[in-house]
């Protein structure tokens, strides 16, 4: 499970990836807002087809935007949006880092 905060001093998460890969948006609360399977591969909950990827060093790829990375996480759990530059703008704590920042960064954003 990973709680995932939109700011970097925020003591309430946004939203939760939980083990099964489901992700819960605590603003609409705790509907599922998406999911992210195995293999990295993100889908909104209305769509079966992928919307994004998270590979395995962290890097976010949104498919509508090309092949270049949207953004990523480091292995701290900090999640970095390529447009805003070197500061992190979200935290990650718990488990599956990579996977809970994606979810930030493609089903919790929008």
């Amino acid at each position: 499970m990973g709680e995932i905060y939109d700011n970097i001093l925020s003591i309430r998460p946004i939203g939760i990836l939980e083990k099964d890969g489901l992700v819960y948006d605590a603003s609409l609360f705790g509907n599922v807002v998406g999911r992210i399977d195995e293999e990295g591969f993100i889908y909104n909950h209305t769509i079966n087809t992928p919307i994004g990827k998270v590979d395995t060093n962290g890097l976010v790829y949104d498919y509508s935007k090309g092949n270049f990375p949207i953004g990523y996480v480091d292995k701290n759990g900090f999640v970095y949006d390529s447009a805003f530059g070197a500061e992190p703008i979200g935290k990650i704590h718990g488990n599956d880092i990579f996977k809970s920042g994606a979810a930030y960064l493609l089903l919790l954003r929008e």
